[in-house]
């Protein structure tokens, strides 16, 4: 097992390496530790990932196969119960469009928890690709920041409990049947509130900072490249040095043709859900709020808007992060060709530079519809108070 603490540079990476994907590099030796396959040690992030279904080891044993399938039996219990309900349900208007768009998001969630079910062998492959590249340990920042995630269906659900309307929300969640003890009343909605809230927004939660994490280890690898060409003295920056930098940088590039391989429909699903909550909650403020006394809707809906616009800026400043650290590399790179030109006088090895000029850099986009950069965050904000007006208008 690799040392916990061991910082893996770029320059233990073989040329053999750039011609994995040709080979059969991502099958593992077997190993009674899964997790190994991934990462230096076990870790809250994997095991949820793989509790989800998302790993081609999430049905190689009988405890994670129950656990895999007990996940799945919640979300889709959430949303067939969450329509039988709507019909329960004597909405007009205003209210009848929140009701639409919160039925359409559980489906969404639902079909991004299908999409990426169907790229596990991708992503599994993906991720083994990346611990051959640079050992992965997990930061203690995410899996503090996965527990608080985990811990919001509880604390949605006491919101649920505690509010006003108790009583004839139970009632609702007992298909319009009254309950007349107070205790039954409270478990009933704590216990279906639950069910909810794990489908959304826990769930996308949890899928979003796994696309994070993602993102954020090829920006550490492209990060790592361009402090390699940094320290590298003028008179070491041989052809050969340049080249095998080059050949390093195309293992990077086959990694984030991977990633956007395994992220290209589910990124573009989890922005729509996470902006369709946004408005949806900022329109509850502008109308809904003012229909409504009770405090414990407002931090419920202050709890959504939250989360979906944190959702939304995780999303676009770690993925739009990737064109920014490969842009400096390429700068890094082409600096230190000019200066070691300057210097030496080496004509032959500007051709370098050209070669990285005429490649663009990276840019992750879901279905060719959103194109994840940091300098589209404002004009998603402008979009989201554009729509929201349209959705309290009409």
């Amino acid at each position: 097992m690799k040392n916990k603490n061991s910082n893996v540079s770029f320059r233990s990476i073989s040329v053999n390496a750039i011609d994995c994907k040709n080979k059969n590099i991502f099958k593992c030796q077997k190993s009674s530790e899964w997790h190994l396959k991934y990462a230096n040690e076990s870790s809250i992030f994997l095991r949820l990932i793989c509790w989800m279904g998302f790993l081609v080891d999430s049905d190689k044993t009988l405890r994670r196969r129950i656990i895999f399938r007990c996940f799945l039996s919640t979300l889709v219990l959430a949303v067939v119960d969450n329509i039988v309900l709507s019909f329960f349900q004597n909405r007009r208007g205003y209210y009848m469009r929140l009701a639409l768009i919160y039925i359409s998001t559980y489906m969404t969630a639902i079909a991004i928890w299908y999409l990426m079910r169907r790229k596990r062998e991708d992503l599994s492959a993906f991720l083994r690709f990346l611990h051959e590249i640079h050992p992965y340990t997990e930061r203690r920042e995410t899996s503090y920041l996965l527990y608080s995630i985990c811990c919001l269906p509880i604390i949605l659900s006491i919101l649920s409990v505690i509010s006003e309307n108790l009583e004839s929300k139970s009632s609702l969640y007992m298909y319009m049947q009254p309950i007349n003890y107070i205790h039954l009343q409270i478990m009933l909605v704590f216990i279906k509130s639950n069910f909810y809230f794990v489908l959304y927004p826990t769930f996308p939660a949890v899928v979003v900072i796994l696309h994070c994490v993602l993102c954020q280890r090829v920006c550490r690898l492209i990060r790592l490249l361009r402090t390699e060409v940094e320290s590298c003295p003028l008179e070491e920056f041989t052809i050969s040095k340049q080249s095998n930098i080059l050949r390093q940088k195309n293992v990077i590039d086959d990694v984030m043709v991977l990633m956007q391989k395994v992220l290209y429909l589910p990124s573009f699903l989890l922005c729509t859900l996470n902006f369709s909550s946004c408005c949806t909650a900022v329109a509850w403020f502008v109308l809904g709020y003012q229909k409504e006394d009770d405090i414990t809707l407002f931090a419920t809906f202050s709890l959504f808007f939250a989360i979906a616009a944190a959702n939304l800026l995780a999303y676009f400043w770690f993925a739009g992060g990737l064109p920014i650290e490969m842009d400096a590399f390429r700068e890094e790179f082409c600096k230190k060709v000019y200066h070691r030109l300057l210097t030496l006088g080496k004509t032959g090895e500007i051709v370098f530079q050209k070669a990285l000029y005429e490649t663009p850099s990276f840019v992750l986009s879901g279905c060719d519809i959103l194109y994840f950069k940091r300098s589209s965050i404002l004009g998603l904000a402008g979009a989201i108070l554009t729509y929201t007006l349209l959705l309290v208008t009409s």
